[in-house]
């Protein structure tokens, strides 16, 4: 006999989206998901991967208990309490040898958007008195912090899509990325209503991709040029006079180094390098300095390939000299609801260059930006010579073995680890190398609000929304905070959660942590929770303030030059006799950023990542659409399925991540995919200030196979 049915309104916490759910609940069983049609920024909007939480959570791939690995590789189960009791045993003896740099944390994309998880890992790192807390951002778009380091913020943030008059979206797709601001709640119909109110779209991207169909002017650069693109809008803006000259004068300076550095990215030049018509091209720089509101706003298209800090840079540097921030007087769009108010003015938080100043890396010097180390150098930190090398791991809701570039290489470093542990729902790459894993809880079985870390970022108007737990876990499961606490106790080491000290004795329960950190926020908790689909929030006006400082953007720092420089003398690369074609990351609404892959429903629409190239592409080089072949870079080689699809530009090849197994895996291409991190080589083709790979514009062929 079927139990009784109910239903529970939620919202998702895959990606940025948050869209607002309504769950159909029996036996305790997510039976059927929609979207929520009441929720104020979503309006019933759920992505595929959103509505096939049912197998996330009561699949029987998902593990449900703790997991031992054997000397033969395998893993058995064990009780909770014994698995923590040996975790913390050996972590204690790797920190009295080796001291608490030798442990570190990974986190991973899933606790971006899980609000406890979220903070779980880096205050327990620090508690130990380790430095060595990595995430997934530094394998994706820290190239907007090396901005923000050398050029400075605008403390009242920039103008919000949701009242500007052009939108420049670089390397971004939000309709399926679902990531871009205020674009990432039902971007359709957010992007719509945008584009019908007037709203002017510029897309770049090689890909026409579905936000670039309904752009108003899309420029199809070819991969890996997102410099050449940015310095010669830059140069149309400058030449022709069409910057806010009062703004720049007030708070920009280095305006005759910008001139003088985008001097040679004429649009004749950057038409033939980038290749991009010559007239779109001046034509979008006119578009977009008109304004007068508006943003450009970059994905990880430009901050994955090649100098991409110096793309990121210049992208903004349009921003600046456009004036595109508001100014005093102006009515902020979202003061807040969930976290509490603070100034916002009119005016620079002036470039800081803190990666030279925290303590670098083991390996090539690489400092430390926004509290976290650069991923691109874990690897090398695992394998350094060093005494304090790092030997323990934890892994919170993530799969490095299979997300890091440089794959091979990451896969030894795991290996050599004397600790390796993953807090994770998915028996993924890093579980089959785990010494340990813990079964984390899932959306729906924990209390959440949505993106509390970036909620004035992301939310345009003052929204905020609790969920309580809607399903109850499965019994030996714990939220992933629980178990660094229960790990800690052991240690006998106080956890200091997100600047709040946990009490040692009896854990909090997940729904006290939740009120502590909305300890200060502008409305009560307890008055969120009353609207189980979010509520727009009438909370006092906020106006921006005037300047209190004298600080300027610097445009054009001299090592930002010089780099610049440097592309200005590189020959064009977009072909060559060995690797003609550019290989480019491709985003797909079925996976995120690999995860999610193995549900039934998204294998059976996606069950390999092929390689997608032009059909003119495929024509000239004698091959058709489902051939095995190998792609070929001058590191590796992987395996691939090709695909055709005229929506990528000739000369590029575009490939999602997150496919494949563990390297040399027996695979069959067509049932696994393949992992294009095999071709990159993190350590030789890497930025020098943040260590970021090039994940994107790599340079490869297409071999038969022999």
């Amino acid at each position: 006999m079927m139990g009784e049915r109910r239903t529970a309104h939620s919202f998702c916490r895959i990606c940025s989206g948050s869209c607002g759910v309504m769950l159909d609940i029996e036996d305790d069983r997510i039976v059927a998901i929609r979207g929520d049609k009441a929720h104020p920024l979503t309006r019933g909007y759920a992505c595929m991967k959103g509505l096939q939480a049912p197998d996330m959570l009561h699949g029987p791939d998902r593990v449900t208990q703790a997991l031992r690995r054997q000397k033969d590789g395998a893993h058995v189960p064990v009780p909770v309490d014994e698995a923590l009791d040996e975790i913390a045993e050996r972590l204690k003896g790797i920190i009295e040898a080796h001291g608490p740099r030798s442990v570190a944390g990974w986190r991973g994309t899933n606790p971006w958007f899980q609000t406890l998880s979220h903070y779980a890992l880096p205050g327990w790192l620090a508690s130990l008195g380790s430095d060595q807390f990595y995430s997934s951002m530094t394998i994706d778009q820290s190239a907007k912090w090396v901005a923000m380091e050398r050029i400075g913020v605008w403390a009242a943030g920039r103008h919000m899509a949701t009242e500007s008059d052009v939108w420049m979206l670089v390397g971004n797709n939000p309709l399926v990325s679902v990531s871009a601001g205020a674009l990432s709640f039902n971007p359709q119909k957010t992007l719509k209503a945008l584009k019908e109110r007037g709203m002017k779209l510029i897309v770049v991207d090689p890909r026409r991709t579905q936000t670039a169909e309904m752009a108003d002017l899309h420029l199809a650069l070819r991969p890996g040029e997102d410099v050449t693109l940015a310095a010669g809008l830059l140069h149309v803006i400058l030449r022709e006079g069409r910057e806010d000259k009062m703004f720049c004068e007030q708070f920009v300076a280095g305006m005759d180094a910008l001139r003088a550095a985008v001097a040679p990215f004429t649009p004749d030049a950057v038409a033939r390098r980038a290749g991009v018509d010559r007239d779109m091209l001046v034509e979008a720089a006119h578009i977009f300095a008109a304004g007068p509101k508006g943003c450009v706003q970059t994905g990880t298209g430009p901050d994955m390939g090649p100098h991409s800090n110096l793309a990121e840079h210049l992208y903004e540097c349009l921003n600046v000299i456009c004036g595109r921030f508001p100014r005093a007087g102006d009515v902020v769009g979202n003061p807040g609801v969930m976290s509490p108010r603070t100034p916002r003015r009119a005016q620079v938080a002036p470039p800081r260059r803190r990666w030279t100043k925290g303590r670098p890396s083991r390996v090539r010097g690489i400092g430390p930006m926004q509290g976290e180390m650069m991923a691109g150098t874990l690897a090398e930190e695992i394998m350094a010579p060093d005494a304090d090398r790092v030997r323990s791991l934890f892994v919170v809701g993530g799969n490095p073995a299979s997300s890091m570039p440089d794959q091979r290489r990451m896969v030894d470093a795991l290996r050599a680890l004397d600790l390796l542990v993953l807090v994770d729902p998915t028996f993924n790459e890093t579980a089959r190398l785990a010494d340990f894993i813990l079964p984390a809880r899932l959306l729906y079985e924990v209390p959440a609000v949505p993106l509390l870390n970036v909620e004035t970022y992301f939310f345009p108007m003052p929204f905020a929304q609790y969920t309580p737990a809607v399903v109850p876990a499965p019994p030996e499961t714990q939220d992933d905070w629980r178990y660094l606490w229960d790990i800690s106790r052991r240690l006998g080491v106080p956890y200091r959660f997100n600047g709040m000290d946990l009490d040692m004795e009896r854990a909090p329960t997940s729904e006290a942590l939740l009120a502590m950190l909305l300890d200060r926020s502008q409305v009560p908790l307890d008055t969120i929770a009353r609207y189980p689909s979010g509520h727009l929030f009438d909370v006092a006006e906020q106006r921006v303030e005037a300047s209190d400082r004298d600080a300027r953007f610097e445009v054009m720092p001299t090592d930002v030059a010089e780099e610049l420089a440097g592309v200005a003398r590189e020959s064009d690369h977009a072909r060559s006799a060995e690797f003609p074609l550019r290989l480019i990351a491709h985003r797909v609404r079925e996976t995120y950023n690999g995860q999610y892959r193995l549900l039934p429903k998204i294998r059976q629409r996606m069950a390999t990542n092929r390689a997608w190239c032009h059909p003119d592409d495929l024509r000239d080089a004698g091959f058709a659409e489902d051939d095995i072949v190998d792609i070929v870079s001058s590191f590796g080689r992987v395996p691939a399925v090709l695909g055709a699809d005229a929506a990528v530009r000739r000369g590029a090849v575009a490939m999602t991540h997150g496919f494949g197994g563990l390297p040399d895996d027996p695979e069959d291409v067509r049932e696994a995919g393949a992992n294009p991190n095999q071709l990159i080589d993190a350590v030789r083709d890497c930025e020098p200030i943040n260590a970021m790979p090039r994940m994107t514009a790599i340079p490869i062929r297409i071999e038969a196979r022999g």
